[in-house]
């Protein structure tokens, strides 16, 4: 009998244990760190002014076997609200083995007031980012996924928040699923599965980064 009680004595204090390490190692820290940065957002003036100035940025967009979306994502940077004499766009391809470059070729057709230059980087997105870095002259540097689309007032906004508070050193933005791409889904049971990954992104970015 004394044994039964003490080995389930053992097994509770295990299970106890195993439950409590992430609440103390996450959940109360998290929970911390909301409301200083809740009380402090709270606190502080904002300010919805533009700057005196829009500072010369760099974006940066790593590039592998990217011929399908870069296109797109170079668009999107031009047709940003950010003025387009103070942009930069080096795309840095890690040795892609399809047409990335006749992408890149096109746009730069088709934006010809767009900034662009191409480089070339040993494989790995990391080379990649660190070569165009160096290469860079913009006050702030950006970077965006070849296979992504920013929104038209993205930069605008990234940037006052910089000029505003020159507390801030880094920042990311908000992946989300394009809404557009799922409307136009005709099979119903992959459209439910888009909406979900929305949902999970808009949780990931737009909830838990705040947090």
């Amino acid at each position: 009998m004394n044994y039964l009680f003490f080995s389930t004595l053992s097994q509770m204090g295990f299970w106890i244990t195993w439950l409590l390490i992430p609440i103390l190692v996450e959940t109360v820290p998290a929970i911390s760190s909301f409301v200083k940065i809740f009380f402090y957002t709270i606190g502080k003036p904002k300010s919805e002014k533009d700057p005196s100035f829009w500072p010369f940025i760099s974006i940066i967009i790593p590039v592998y076997n990217s011929e399908d979306t870069l296109y797109e994502c170079i668009q999107s940077v031009y047709q940003s609200t950010y003025p387009i004499d103070k942009i930069q766009v080096i795309v840095v391809d890690n040795k892609s083995q399809d047409k990335s470059f006749k992408a890149f070729q096109s746009a730069q057709n088709s934006f010809p007031k767009l900034n662009m230059q191409w480089m070339k980087t040993e494989q790995g997105k990391a080379r990649a980012l660190n070569s165009a870095i160096y290469s860079s002259s913009g006050a702030y540097i950006i970077n965006i996924d070849s296979d992504g689309i920013l929104e038209r007032n993205a930069l605008k906004n990234l940037i006052k928040k910089f000029e505003s508070d020159t507390t801030i050193s880094a920042m990311t933005g908000s992946i989300l699923t394009q809404k557009s791409l799922i409307k136009s889904t005709k099979n119903v049971g992959l459209k439910w599965l888009q909406r979900l990954e929305y949902f999970e992104y808009a949780q990931a970015f737009m909830s838990g980064r705040s947090i």
